[in-house]
């Protein structure tokens, strides 16, 4: 308890971990809707979290995904189920709230309580079987043994541990970092489909549902106010992006344009720069 105290508030107090905390950020626990139904995941220092995670599984689900695609979704879904369960255990609803102290002393719970969480994030056999999960699912994301020397020289944001967050202890399975279930997710999907040659699909499909969601949640209250207006041809070569040009009043107008991200690359860069 003495080191864990020491980790925190001695060697933690100083990191940009530290500077993070804001009220926006106080939301611990979100929400992922899967084919399975809803489910909790916790947000850690990962920005949306939960959305990057989300769209994803969207994507994997439509019928139009090629069957190589929808094959990830079984490793996702399992993972994002361990991390329901931890929540349930711990009794953590969806959208939950954590007032915090920003710079403050972290107050540890007691030994019995430590053991307590400890239970929470450990899953048997029996466990998983009881979740309708076989161990064999979960393989992708359980650290392996060359994992665990890498880790001294990883950083946070793109170690081992975050792209694959349970470790196997005598059989059982230890989801030891449950923040890391939404990037593991992503990075493990993303690497796959690269190796499938599929990220450029992916990418496409990716683009169209931003698009949507861009134009149904972010502009539906402009579009309907104002007039549509065709943009200007563009000059050059352009990045992959959509644009809107709409006209209000009489001679203001609003231009607004999504660029998406390359997905080339992104399996291999750090887990915080992409979906």
């Amino acid at each position: 308890m003495a080191e864990i105290s020491r980790w925190l508030n001695n060697l933690l107090r100083d990191t940009w971990v530290a500077r993070l905390e804001d009220p926006a950020e106080d939301v611990f626990v979100t929400n992922v809707g899967t084919p399975q139904g809803n489910r909790r995941i916790f947000e850690g220092v990962w920005e949306s979290n939960d959305y990057f995670v989300q769209v994803v599984i969207d994507i994997l689900s439509n019928s139009k995904a090629p069957r190589e695609g929808r094959a990830l979704l079984a490793p996702a879904l399992a993972l994002l189920a361990l991390s329901d369960c931890v929540a349930e255990r711990v009794g953590l609803h969806r959208w939950h709230s954590e007032p915090s102290n920003a710079g403050g002393t972290v107050q540890l719970p007691s030994a019995t309580q430590m053991v307590e969480r400890a239970g929470a994030i450990t899953f048997t056999a029996s466990d998983l079987s009881m979740l309708g999960i076989s161990r064999d699912t979960l393989r992708p994301f359980i650290l392996r043994n060359e994992d665990k020397h890498a880790l001294v020289s990883e950083t946070i944001g793109h170690s081992s541990l975050e792209r694959r967050p349970l470790i196997d202890f005598g059989g059982d399975l230890v989801l030891a970092l449950p923040p890391a279930v939404s990037p593991a997710i992503r990075r493990f999907v993303l690497t796959e489909l690269r190796r499938k040659g599929f990220l450029s699909a992916f990418s496409k499909a990716l683009a169209t549902l931003q698009e949507y969601q861009v134009e149904t949640d972010g502009l539906r209250e402009l579009i309907r106010d104002a007039d549509s207006v065709t943009p200007p041809a563009p000059d050059g070569n352009l990045p992959s992006l959509h644009s809107w040009l709409l006209k209000h009043d009489i001679d203001k107008y609003l231009h607004v344009v999504l660029l998406h991200d390359h997905m080339d690359r992104q399996d291999a860069k750090n887990l915080s720069s992409f979906i």
